[in-house]
């Protein structure tokens, strides 16, 4: 059966595929970027080897899905990888694969994720939305061991309607857009942050206060804790 690992360069170059128990037959590698069409996006071939091999996938940064085909029609799994430049620093691939995920939940609010310093950004125009932001949010140290520490980094996650004050139409949608949100990441890994141990759900405001314009209608905040290297120059 075909087996197809793809593992990310780490240096803005793209990722290296692995194609085993192919029986030497012809291997296409097949990938789908994860940018929230996940159900209309197309499949584009990334090369081609034959037998049991490695191959270069040339790819801009972000996150993809990606399969091989083995003529004439054995499937290997899919595999789901990140593509990273190697100087990005550990939140800023936080906040990359939390935004990735969203987008695979395919909810009307995480059609569009935005990575933001403000919590208010006035220049989101499109709604419902995702802000990701760190305003107002704080990392914290989780734990240590003889060489290493655990960071937890804070993201916090906003999720903004255009909602009318005393408006009870979308109550249940928003409940389940939240719930959703919540089950995503809570106590699991980051994919495509190697650094990354576990996440936890920080419950944050359930709300819609000002009349006639865009609202956090829920707030959460998604805490990647991750184990770091000590010290200067680490």
């Amino acid at each position: 059966m075909t087996t197809l690992t793809i593992t990310d360069n780490a240096d803005g170059t793209g990722a290296t595929a692995a194609v085993t128990g192919s029986a030497g037959g012809l291997n296409t590698v097949f990938i789908l970027p994860v940018d929230g069409g996940i159900e209309t996006g197309v499949w584009t071939t990334a090369g081609t080897l034959t037998g049991d091999g490695s191959l270069s996938l040339t790819l801009p940064k972000g996150y993809y899905f990606g399969y091989a085909l083995t003529a004439p029609a054995s499937l290997s799994g899919i595999a789901y990888f990140g593509v990273t430049s190697g100087t990005d620093s550990v939140a800023a691939r936080c906040f990359a694969a939390v935004a990735a995920r969203l987008q695979l939940l395919a909810l009307p609010c995480t059609e569009r994720v935005y990575d933001s310093l403000y919590a208010d950004n006035q220049a989101v125009l499109e709604y419902p939305c995702v802000v990701l932001t760190t305003e107002g949010a704080r990392d914290t140290d989780e734990a240590a061991t003889n060489g290493r520490d655990d960071i937890g980094h804070g993201v916090r996650v906003l999720v903004k309607d255009v909602c009318f004050r005393f408006d009870e139409a979308r109550r249940d949608t928003y409940r389940s857009w939240r719930q959703a949100i919540l089950r995503a990441f809570i106590n699991q890994r980051l994919p495509g942050v190697p650094e990354s141990v576990r996440c936890k759900v920080e419950g944050g405001p359930i709300a819609a206060v000002e009349a006639d314009r865009p609202q956090v209608v829920s707030e959460l905040t998604v805490r990647c804790i991750t184990r770091e290297l000590r010290g200067l120059g680490a």
